[in-house]
């Protein structure tokens, strides 16, 4: 199984991480191992496949831990942003367990905006998938 999470809703967006560096020697400055990953986002009328980016799995660990606090409390906001900002993504939860993300994926000077509307059910899977990750590069 490869290391991915997915958030569905009326799209999806999904990072699927194809290279870990340093693992399990060198933390990065970013907190936990640098990442190599590949995006998918369907959203509204557009998709992107298999566009690279890097990450950290400390910007994993910091958006599980807040995505897990607000899906318990069902409200908040959780943020995963890479430390290039390349990628930004809010997760909004409203009182009824509605979840908006919204998300800007900056790509050789494109600017791609999107939104994919979810619940808490879907995040659920989320969460399970991101844990494993989380699991398993925990420095």
């Amino acid at each position: 199984m490869e290391d991915e999470f997915e958030i569905k809703g009326n799209g999806y967006f999904k990072l699927l991480i194809t290279r870990v560096h340093g693992f399990p020697e060198d933390i990065s400055y970013h907190g936990g191992y640098e990442i190599e990953c590949l995006l998918e986002i369907d959203s509204e009328g557009f998709k992107v496949t298999t566009s690279e980016f890097w990450a950290s799995t400390g910007e994993l660990l910091e958006f599980y831990n807040q995505l897990k606090k607000t899906n318990s409390e069902l409200s908040g906001t959780a943020y995963f942003r890479t430390y290039e900002y390349n990628l930004i993504l809010t997760v909004n939860y409203d009182v009824n367990g509605h979840v908006s993300v919204i998300g800007e994926y900056r790509y050789w000077g494109d600017n791609l905006k999107f939104k994919i509307d979810s619940d808490q059910s879907y995040i659920q899977h989320t969460l399970i998938q991101l844990q494993k990750i989380i699991t398993k590069y925990t420095v």
